[in-house]
C-alpha cells in the first residue's frame, strides 16, 4: 500500500475508514509516516457506512468514480450501502469471509493502478 501511496496518491483523493479507534488510528498513520497521503483519517466508534456517506456527501463524490478497497465484511458491506465499487484485498485471514465475492481481488496493492484505470 505504501508503494503505491508514493506513487499515485497525487492522482487520487484518499481516506482511511477503520475500525480501530479513531484516535489510535490517526496515530498508526502518523507513526507509519502515511497520513499525508490522506485527506482524512476515520476510525470508530463511527461506523464505516457512515463515515462512507458522510465523505461521498460532503465532498460531492460520485460514488460511480470512487472505490472502496478493503479486506474486511463491514467494508463490503459499507461500499455496497454507499453504491461503491469495491476491491478487495484478499489474505489468509479473510479467505472465508468472503466465499460468494465475485468481484475484483488483489493480493496486495503494489499493482492496483492499473486495476483502477479499468474500473
Amino acid at each position: 500500500a505504501v508503494e503505491f501511496l508514493e506513487q499515485e496518491s497525487a492522482a487520487y483523493r484518499n481516506w482511511i475508514i477503520s475500525g480501530t479507534p479513531d484516535t489510535e488510528m490517526k496515530d498508526i498513520a502518523r507513526l507509519r509516516r502515511i497520513d499525508g497521503f490522506f485527506e482524512g483519517i476515520h476510525g470508530s466508534p463511527r461506523k464505516k457506512t457512515d463515515w462512507a456517506a458522510e465523505i461521498i456527501e460532503h465532498f460531492g463524490l460520485n460514488p460511480s468514480e470512487t472505490v472502496f478497497i478493503g479486506d474486511a465484511r463491514s467494508d463490503y458491506e459499507a461500499a455496497k450501502a454507499c453504491g461503491l465499487p469495491f476491491i478487495l484485498r484478499s489474505t489468509i485471514e479473510n479467505q472465508n469471509l468472503f466465499p460468494d465475492f465475485h468481484g475484483i481481488r488483489v493480493n496486495d496493492l503494489a499493482n492496483l493502478q492499473p486495476i483502477l484505470i479499468d474500473l
